[in-house]
């Protein structure tokens, strides 16, 4: 059973795959959340992208704190299966769909 998203902060992405199967997700956590369409849930989130991205956090009392965090700028498919994903770490990760080691990484 796959464990459920919580994206903490933005989502800055989104993009369906071209045979509408899947959805990709960005998000200022750092991860990468694969949703499946049909089902309406989640199939599987990567956590591949690490720090460099500025956060914003507010408090009970409305003060804005700032700091480091992961962050996962945006996504795209390449295939039906394949996808990449590039955050503030500066990295590039390309990803396949069931696997959970990435099969390319560029710096």
């Amino acid at each position: 059973m796959t464990k459920p998203c919580f994206e903490k902060g933005p989502i800055f992405a989104t993009r369906f795959s071209k045979n509408g199967q899947w959805l990709l997700s960005a998000s200022l956590d750092g991860t990468t959340c694969l949703w499946d369409v049909k089902e309406k849930r989640l199939h599987k989130q990567y956590r591949n992208h690490r720090g460099g991205c500025l956060s914003i956090s507010f408090d009970s009392e409305c003060f804005i704190s700032f700091g480091l965090s992961d962050c996962c700028l945006d996504v795209e498919w390449i295939t039906a299966d394949t996808f990449a994903s590039c955050g503030a770490d500066q990295r590039i990760f390309i990803m396949r769909v069931d696997e959970d080691e990435a099969i390319k990484v560029f710096k």
